[in-house]
């Protein structure tokens, strides 16, 4: 008897078929809108710009020396630099993706 109006209580609900639909509803619109974003992101990323050879099109090789583990060396100001930096590491990488950048805050 104590139970009959906990719905109504908590969240204003006659019964809990009601609480129960709308929290499908809920659960569906909140993975539809999940799988729209991957769906999204996955379409941009693909379409991503590179870096690529004028000569060949395609993207440069990067290969190491077993003694080398990284392609470049940033550095910056430790007092001011550090944002400007880690944003031209960051894109850097994504124009040339597989590229082993060390940035002195990597430690």
């Amino acid at each position: 008897v104590a139970y009959d109006d906990m719905c109504h209580t908590l969240v204003g609900l006659t019964n809990g078929r009601s609480l129960s639909v709308i929290t499908i509803a809920l659960t569906t619109s909140i993975l539809a809108g999940s799988v729209l974003v991957v769906t999204i992101k996955t379409a941009t990323a693909v379409g991503a710009p590179t870096i690529r050879l004028v000569s060949s099109g395609r993207p440069p090789a990067l290969e190491l020396p077993p003694e080398c583990h990284y392609h470049s060396f940033f550095s910056h100001a430790w007092g001011t630099g550090q944002d400007q930096t880690h944003t031209c590491v960051r894109q850097l990488q994504q124009l040339l993706p597989g590229v082993r950048i060390w940035l002195d805050g990597d430690c």
